[in-house]
């Protein structure tokens, strides 16, 4: 690349952190920026907002260093700075131990309620994606961690038949909502070990910071009687969830069929949890029960669509609606 064109590309990135800067204070409360702004002396140049606002720089930055962004920032963003004598004159270094330190100053609540906030903010200045409700796309996955001491400790490896593996397992749920794309935080915990979590469980927290109201997509690993229940009962949220073949046919046991329309099957059910839910969940009440709808479709490439929804829909809207998980997951289509 020239010097030409990566001075432009410089700049444009340079505008776009700034812009980034000027849409979170904008999305704080001013409650919340006086509170951040608080400083442990006059002296202290990484407040808790602008060490925020470094670490959300970083991100967007792709993950850039600690030295590379504290210079970038020193040189290119001073605004982020509450005003200092260093930062008058000019004289502030670059090195990044200040940074560093603040962030070990950081507190685990404050961090969280700026990004819940911040998040909010992005979602509410949205517009509904389906019927005047906002849509959440849920999804899991799994990260394999350096394998130092204290990640082993916290998030056990895997055991095959060879024994335990060298790579330390987190298990992560995301919720993102539809229309902005903005990223809740997410849930995260061990995936292994005497102290691990389950995508149910994380799901189930992920729904207590979601508005009631909203609809929850999520995929078969979520498609259960146990998320489908709280989350509904206890949340307020609608779900439309994939089943997989085998939950799909033993609902369908229970189901009645409604019709056939547009190659979809429609059945509907009072949904009650099997005697292995209640074993598996033995503080589902005992009169434990919801009423959901099953849409049954065949793809294109002959797989079933199988979809367990708590709102009542066309066939066809129905797949459409679970169709926006994933662009290549339409009607008619993959």
């Amino acid at each position: 690349m020239s010097n030409d064109l990566q001075s432009t590309r410089d700049t444009e990135i340079s505008l776009d952190l700034r812009s980034a800067f000027d849409l979170i204070k904008d999305l704080l409360p001013a409650k919340q920026i006086a509170a951040y702004s608080l400083r442990l002396s006059p002296a202290t140049v990484y407040s808790t907002l602008t060490t925020l606002m470094i670490l959300t720089m970083q991100r967007l930055g792709g993950g850039k260093t600690l030295e590379s962004i504290v210079r970038e920032v020193v040189c290119h963003h001073s605004y982020l700075f509450a005003d200092n004598k260093r930062i008058r004159e000019g004289t502030l270094s670059s090195n990044p131990s200040g940074f560093s330190k603040a962030r070990g100053r950081l507190s685990v609540k404050l961090t969280e309620s700026f990004c819940d906030t911040i998040a909010k903010g992005i979602i509410e200045r949205g517009s509904p994606s389906f019927q005047d409700r906002q849509i959440y796309v849920i999804d899991g996955t799994t990260i394999a961690l350096s394998p130092t001491s204290e990640l082993t400790k916290v998030y056990p490896p895997a055991t095959n038949q060879f024994g335990k593996t060298i790579w330390p397992i987190m298990l992560v749920t995301v919720a993102h909502e539809l229309y902005s794309g903005a990223a809740l935080r997410p849930e995260f915990g061990a995936k292994n070990g005497e102290d691990n979590t389950s995508e149910a469980e994380q799901i189930e927290a992920l729904a207590k910071r979601i508005n009631p109201g909203a609809i929850l997509l999520a995929d078969a690993g979520y498609g259960i009687f146990r998320v489908v229940y709280r989350c509904k009962r206890e949340s307020g949220q609608d779900v439309v969830a994939r089943l997989t073949n085998a939950r799909f046919k033993a609902m369908k046991r229970q189901a009645k069929l409604v019709g056939d329309e547009d190659g979809i099957s429609h059945y509907e059910l009072a949904w009650q949890p099997t005697a292995k839910d209640r074993k598996n969940n033995p503080e589902l009440p005992k009169d434990a029960n919801i009423f959901v709808q099953i849409y049954s479709h065949q793809r294109s490439d002959g797989e079933f669509l199988n979809v367990v929804s708590t709102i009542t829909l066309e066939p066809k809207k129905a797949i459409e609606l679970y169709g926006l998980r994933w662009p290549a997951i339409h009607f008619g289509r993959a």
